[in-house]
């Protein structure tokens, strides 16, 4: 039972600790794509702790239990000592119906989003493809007043200008937020959005409703980042503010330049660029992540290692005494006057 219990606590730890101390960071927004990785990491923490919490549960009744045992080199009848709970057979079934659904609704979702996505995309390019022209730096235009950019990722990986924006911004200024798009395509941002959104949907928990809004405003900070130079970000800004006073309501299927958090990209755009983080901040950052990511299965592993430091540190009883052997011993016979002796 300690192994379930340790890992739900573990999870509730950094769903309402570290969650808000990562909330409450700057250096997320400094460094984007760090602040990314770290709220994925805490993320797949957290969905990891509370999955092996219902797999530790259920081992008694699962066949893996004999491979962990000779693994661990201990018996599978230890293995059911250490992870069975008092409440026997039906708790254990229980986590393994739960563990099922999470893994089954988890890959589900994230499938059905993309396939949905995919859908949305190829429907929409074949629609506007009907009204849109080419345009020789490589992205379609249509004919629409409202100032609107957007990329589609996947197969298509177009970027679609309407009119309206052409007219609104500056050569340069369009320029900047065409390479907005285009890192969205380069980076992929569409798949850390689709597996914030099934973690979400999978646990209905809030670190996943805060990590969900992080990711989709630290995917536009990065793009930012990288379509803009120190001398640029002013001009992306204005063109920000130029699209997001726009009064529309996105219905397509893509990443828009102007869609997330506009008010707070405008501000860090209009100050200097901070400082990047230091080698040694990054390292720590980069250990942290990966322990919180390994923690969940060293808690499911525990009582396994501790199984098998239990028989390797044992006391051996007492010696058993030697097993007495019957030593045959050769028959010597001698002619007479003697008699037959044995040696």
């Amino acid at each position: 039972m300690t192994a379930p219990l340790a890992l739900v606590c573990f999870a509730l730890v950094l769903a309402f600790g570290a969650v808000r101390l990562l909330q409450a960071a700057d250096w997320p927004s400094r460094a984007p794509r760090a602040g990314i990785l770290a709220w994925q990491a805490l993320t797949l923490s957290v969905a990891t702790s509370l999955l092996l919490a219902a797999v530790t549960l259920a081992l008694p009744l699962l066949p893996m239990r004999s491979d962990l045992a000779r693994i661990a080199g201990i018996t599978p009848r230890e293995i059911d000592e250490h992870y069975l709970t008092p409440v026997g057979a039906v708790l254990a079934g229980v986590g393994c119906a739960v563990a099922v659904l999470i893994v089954v609704r988890l890959v589900a979702l994230i499938a059905a989003r993309l396939f949905r996505e995919r859908r949305q995309r190829a429907r929409h390019v074949d629609g506007i493809a009907l009204i849109a022209a080419s345009h020789p730096d490589g992205y379609l235009v249509i004919d629409h007043p409202r100032a609107e950019i957007y990329c589609l990722p996947g197969r298509a990986r177009t970027v679609v200008v309407t009119t309206g924006a052409q007219q609104s911004l500056t050569s340069r200024q369009l320029t900047l937020v065409l390479g907005h798009e285009r890192a969205h395509l380069r980076a992929r941002h569409d798949l850390p959005l689709a597996l914030a959104d099934a973690l979400h949907r999978t646990f209905r928990l809030p670190v996943f409703a805060v990590a969900r809004h992080e990711i989709a405003v630290l995917v536009e900070m990065q793009a930012d980042d990288s379509a803009t130079s120190a001398s640029d970000r002013r001009d992306l800004a204005r063109a920000l503010v130029a699209m997001a006073s726009t009064d529309w309501s996105r219905t397509t299927p893509g990443l828009a330049a102007g869609s997330v958090a506009a008010l707070a990209r405008v501000r860090r755009l209009a100050q200097p660029s901070a400082p990047t983080l230091q080698g040694s901040f990054a390292l720590s950052l980069t250990l942290s992540s990966l322990a919180m990511l390994l923690l969940p299965w060293v808690l499911a592993l525990v009582p396994a290692a501790e199984a098998n430091l239990r028989e390797c540190c044992e006391q051996p009883g007492a010696i058993a005494p030697l097993e007495t052997r019957r030593v045959d011993t050769p028959q010597i016979t001698v002619s007479a006057p003697y008699r037959t002796t044995w040696l």
